[in-house]
């Protein structure tokens, strides 16, 4: 685990129990956390729950994120959804097996985007960054 990130199963449990009551789908939260960044509350409530129409009906999505401190503009975060067949996530450039987990990468010009999607019941945040970077000697960017 990086050094600036803590075992911490408490910090966050409250705002994301309390997004599960109004997210139609079971809600995870980190048990981490990164001393270098801090929480962002959403306007009206700490984490944003919101609908998405193709995924089906109430609130089947969720997002909540953190600002690097002292980085101006950067952040991280985390997104739930049910929404399982976007149309953006159709066609993946690449798709890589790690860990007994498929990853599927977009590549968009130099940048990559990573989706990976967590076993039911299990948390895997923190885990998936040494995942990528492990991933990241596998692939090749298209050129």
């Amino acid at each position: 685990m990086p050094s600036d990130v803590t075992r911490d199963g408490t910090t966050y449990r409250a705002d994301f129990q309390a997004a599960n009551r109004p997210a139609n789908f079971p809600v995870l939260y980190p048990t981490v956390r990164q001393d270098a960044s801090t929480f962002v509350p959403w306007v009206t409530s700490p984490i944003r729950t919101y609908n998405i129409k193709e995924a089906g009906g109430g609130n089947n999505s969720l997002y909540a994120y953190w600002g690097y401190n002292g980085i101006a503009g950067s952040y991280w975060g985390i997104e739930e959804t049910r929404f399982t067949n976007a149309p953006i996530l159709a066609n993946p450039d690449q798709r890589r097996r790690l860990d007994g987990r498929t990853y599927q990468f977009y590549f968009d010009g130099s940048l990559l985007q990573v989706r990976s999607a967590s076993r039911l019941g299990r948390k895997d945040f923190g885990v998936n960054r040494g995942r990528v970077e492990r991933l990241r000697a596998l692939i090749q960017a298209p050129r």
